[in-house]
């Protein structure tokens, strides 16, 4: 396996180590990773194709695991130790070193129930290269505002876009304001306010893919959607609490 792309798979769920625990179960040579936020206000699910036995164990520490992949060279060979025909070591071999990382009983890490949407989705946006660039940057610029607001509405020229409002709702913060086209029936909705730092992360390991999706719901849900080679991940966030 190549370990640009271990990596990308793990940096994918851990988000600049907002997650540490993660369910990772393989079957016919697929792999699916479950993952839940420490307050469960995120929860994610990733797919891709891996060429590995099948098998279903726990990962506890995801930056101990990526830690010792980094430390590798491109090309990795990978199986499993067992005990009694359970998976208990995963071992990791390049040219230069021979990895083993323990793994955990899957039973032992919460693992993510599967989410029921609302019937209808209030809106979907396609992510583009340009919004990903101004959201990091504006993020950037208030780097201590875990606030963004997202609205429904018109610009100047009539044209239905999605506003993005970074640094709360009170009069006396600092804010960032920019929209994104986008389209949507009825009536423009209230803003409703998600953890802008757990966005920017998602941004940040996706930035190169090949497609984005932001979905919205007017209950409160948001779904990001990405797609990179082989890689798929859908996360979920609810809404901060005000």
């Amino acid at each position: 396996m190549e370990k640009t792309k271990l990596m990308k798979v793990i940096e994918k769920h851990h988000l600049n180590k907002r997650i540490e625990p993660a369910c990772w179960s393989i079957t016919d040579n697929k792999l699916k990773i479950d993952f839940l936020s420490e307050y469960k206000d995120l929860i994610g699910f990733l797919t891709t194709d891996i060429q590995l036995e099948d098998a279903e164990f726990g990962i506890s520490s995801t930056s101990q695991l990526l830690s010792l992949v980094g430390i590798t060279d491109d090309t990795l060979l990978i199986s499993f130790n067992k005990h009694n025909n359970i998976p208990t070591k995963l071992s990791i071999e390049d040219n230069t070193f021979s990895l083993l990382y323990s793994l955990s009983d899957i039973m032992m890490i919460e693992r993510p129930k599967s989410v029921n949407l609302p019937p209808h989705s209030t809106t979907t946006i396609d992510i583009q290269d340009d919004f990903v660039v101004k959201y990091l940057r504006a993020k950037k610029a208030l780097s201590e505002s875990k606030e963004v607001s997202i609205c429904l509405g018109y610009n100047d020229q009539q044209e239905k876009v999605a506003w993005f409002t970074l640094g709360g709702e009170e009069q006396y913060t600092n804010k960032i304001k920019f929209s994104t086209y986008c389209d949507f029936e009825n009536n423009v909705y209230e803003d409703i306010s998600f953890d802008g730092n757990t966005i920017r992360d998602i941004l940040a390991v996706n930035k190169n893919a090949d497609s984005i999706k932001l979905t919205l719901w007017q209950e409160g849900l948001m779904r990001i959607e990405t797609i990179e080679e082989d890689i798929k991940v859908e996360y979920y966030l609810v809404p901060l609490q005000q």
